[in-house]
């Protein structure tokens, strides 16, 4: 399982927009974080931080590596589920200790994703080739212990 997720959006979210929906959520913002983090979710067992990347042109990453003939495939799938072109991409980092803290942290990353999707269009990468949907985020969201049904 991938340590990361990333959520994409076509709506252009602004810093003060992603910062209320991360409280929302029952996050913080944390401006004076070392590793650069937006904001983050810690529950005091388990935690995701959550930090805007930039969009990129589907041919090359954000570091300026070129795309894979996979990535660039999902990409297009990502896009035709938003219905539109990226706007905002949220990169999700999860915690990396072992299994059973790790499931906190998916919740987590499902509670944020879950809180964008009440406000935006938005679409969940497991950074391992599935994407969720609005609606697949909010099943997920409700069903609590079913993420790992769903590839996560």
């Amino acid at each position: 399982m991938s340590a990361t997720m990333l959520l994409y959006s076509s709506h252009q979210i602004t810093g003060e927009e992603l910062a209320e929906v991360l409280r929302q959520a029952g996050g913080r913002l944390t401006p004076a974080s070392a590793a650069g983090y937006f904001g983050g979710i810690d529950d005091g067992r388990t935690y995701i931080w959550v930090n805007f990347i930039p969009c990129y042109d589907g041919v090359f990453d954000h570091e300026g590596n070129p795309l894979d003939e996979n990535d660039m495939v999902l990409l297009e799938q990502a896009k035709a589920l938003l219905g539109g072109e990226f706007q905002t991409w949220i990169h999700i980092t999860l915690d990396r200790t072992p299994t059973l803290t790790r499931s906190g942290s998916l919740r987590l990353a499902i509670r944020f994703a879950h809180a964008c999707c009440q406000r935006w269009p938005c679409i969940l990468d497991n950074n391992e080739g599935r994407l969720f949907s609005c609606d697949e985020i909010e099943e997920l969201y409700k069903g609590g212990d079913a993420i790992t049904g769903y590839g996560l």
